[in-house]
């Protein structure tokens, strides 16, 4: 069965060109609620395209997703438009890619959306933590005239590592002395214990 149709063949190169990654935030986008997408543009300007070409290609992803699976990974299907639009734009797609881009867009069985909605739940709305890393040094403090040291302090560095929910990764340096490390460590014991509590309470209720 045929399903991309000469007109579409500019749009599926678009697509074709993106990145994995970018792939996988374009349907990001999709499977997200209107009201908590980012704004049109800031997905355009990451996905390297004009906002125009960005809606083009939305629109056609959205379009994938009502194929049949064996459509979309029917190579042979796939290969004669790939060689077609290499041929037409004088490009080197690969089918492999072509492959891994095009199923990104498959719709998922209802209980694969459904484990992606628990965990989109579970997530939040806000940043995704990670890594935390930290940096422990001496740091001299020089006199006056700056000519010798004078003295040595311990500078302690908290390095936060987080995605935003438009999958944009992000590092977060904060300075912190003895007195925010002991607040930061109580702190986690407590989200600790109210994790804790709320497994308990849910299992005995038999929520989970």
């Amino acid at each position: 069965m045929r399903f991309f149709l000469p007109r579409a063949k500019e749009v599926l190169k678009r697509l074709c060109l993106l990145t994995e990654q970018q792939g996988t935030l374009l349907v990001h986008y999709i499977d997200s609620p209107s009201a908590q997408r980012p704004p049109k543009k800031q997905i355009a300007d990451q996905l390297g395209l004009s906002e125009d070409a960005f809606l083009d290609v939305l629109e056609y992803a959205k379009a994938i997703r009502s194929f049949n699976e064996s459509d979309l990974t029917n190579h042979a299907i796939l290969g004669q438009e790939i060689d077609r639009i290499n041929k037409d734009f004088g490009l080197t797609l690969k089918l492999d890619h072509a492959i891994k881009l095009l199923s990104l867009m498959i719709p998922q069985s209802s209980k694969q959306k459904q484990e992606r909605k628990r965990r989109r739940i579970q997530g939040g709305m806000g940043n995704k933590l990670e890594g935390v890393g930290s940096l422990v040094d001496l740091r001299p403090v020089f006199t006056v005239d700056r000519t010798s040291i004078e003295s040595w302090v311990i500078g302690t560095t908290l390095r936060i590592e987080y995605e935003t929910p438009e999958g944009e990764e992000q590092v977060l340096l904060l300075e912190i002395d003895d007195t925010s490390l002991e607040e930061l460590n109580e702190a986690l014991k407590v989200v600790r214990n109210k994790k804790d509590e709320v497994v308990k309470s849910a299992e005995a209720a038999k929520l989970i």
